[in-house]
């Protein structure tokens, strides 16, 4: 993330300078090119990053320290290799071919292929994306931000919801059964409990007090989901469901 001097160094320049209005390009374009300190002598020395760097730096000058690293690190002397293959205009063994049909990766063409609107937003915005994510099934890991007062944010939480909604209704429509709070409590209830201990797993809460809480919570939207779908009318039978977030 980009970081920015504080306002009252920006405060401080513009009192120099006499301009009220210049901002923070104006004063970093006029701040100078940046130094540091690089002892020279190991009785200077601080601590193990001083050591380091009088090691890859002497005399102000850095050194390329590839081929060290190459020859110390196997595992990241083979990242390295394939890094130079990847960006070479020969194809290699970090390349291939993909020998598939449009049956495979095509809407039209295979019908039971899950589409949604997002999927369709997403081949609009970025085909490229697209393939990887729903044809190659590549995606990114999910970044997770720890906060210390909360267990799951408002997409996974809304994606947990989704999932215990989605399996119940599907069981209902299995037995062919309408929902009704008072038979149908404990079924959703055992779902919810399931799905939730899942995510427990997979996303360890910070304290078992705000897992308790939020958990509640959730149950509680399960009761508000039984209440209205209990008010449908009586030839309204769920038949589709929507593919999970």
């Amino acid at each position: 993330r980009p970081t920015f001097p504080s306002s009252l160094l920006l405060q401080a320049f513009r009192l120099l300078e006499g301009n009220p209005q210049l901002d923070y390009s104006a004063f970093l374009s006029a701040l100078p090119e940046s130094f540091g300190f690089l002892p020279g002598e190991l009785n200077k020395l601080v601590d193990d990053v001083d050591w380091w760097l009088s090691k890859i730096a002497p005399k102000a000058r850095f050194l390329d320290g590839v081929e060290a690293v190459r020859k110390n690190f196997p595992e990241l002397d083979k990242g390295i290799v394939a890094q130079e293959m990847r960006e070479s205009v020969d194809v290699g063994i970090y390349e291939g071919i993909l020998d598939f049909g449009a049956a495979r990766a095509h809407p039209i063409v295979r019908p039971k292929m899950s589409m949604s609107s997002s999927r369709l937003e997403c081949l609009a915005s970025c085909p490229f994306k697209y393939f990887l994510n729903f044809v190659l099934g590549i995606k990114k890991p999910d970044e997770l931000e720890y906060d210390p007062g909360r267990w799951l944010d408002a997409w996974r939480r809304g994606e947990l919801i989704h999932e215990i909604f989605c399996e119940f209704m599907k069981e209902l429509v299995k037995k062919e059964e309408r929902v009704e709070p008072q038979k149908h409590r404990a079924i959703i209830q055992k779902k919810g409990e399931e799905i939730i201990s899942r995510y427990k797993e997979k996303i360890p809460p910070p304290s078992e007090g705000i897992f308790e809480k939020e958990k509640d919570e959730v149950m509680e939207t399960l009761d508000v989901f039984l209440a209205a779908e209990s008010k449908q009318a009586e030839n309204v039978v769920p038949l589709l469901f929507e593919v999970i977030f």
